[in-house]
């Protein structure tokens, strides 16, 4: 019983993940690309707008992280790096996005990457 509802699941989930490609117009093609020069691609709708992004690797991470937060939004350079669509997410003024688009997106790509995940620790 528990492996139908699991299966019933893994079904429901990969319909849902082939109408968003299908809403975005995004191939399999160009998602096996995205795939292949950076791993991980993840989906998200925040404000009924569908965004693809991916993991910010370490080394991006370190870059961003030496920037001069007094003079650069560190969460837009992480999320205009990251996100892959909408395709002209990173030219777009983002001061007429909705005012937590931005702070949401980085927060689902440092999740996505491994950051502000909560471990439950162990005790020995």
């Amino acid at each position: 019983m528990a492996e139908e509802v699991k299966k019933e699941e893994e079904n429901a989930l990969e319909k849902y993940k082939k109408a968003l490609l299908e809403e975005t117009k995004i191939t399999e093609e160009q998602l096996g690309t995205w795939k292949d020069e950076f791993g991980p691609v993840f989906v998200t709708i925040i404000s009924d707008n569908i965004y693809v992004y991916r993991t910010i690797n370490r080394k991006e991470y370190s870059e961003i992280s030496n920037l001069d937060p007094n003079t650069t939004d560190i969460e837009d350079v992480a999320v205009d790096k990251c996100v892959l669509f909408p395709y002209d997410f990173s030219k777009r003024d983002k001061s007429k996005e909705p005012g937590g688009i931005v702070a949401s997106l980085s927060k689902e790509i440092e999740k996505s990457s491994g950051f502000r995940v909560e471990v439950q620790p162990i005790e020995l």
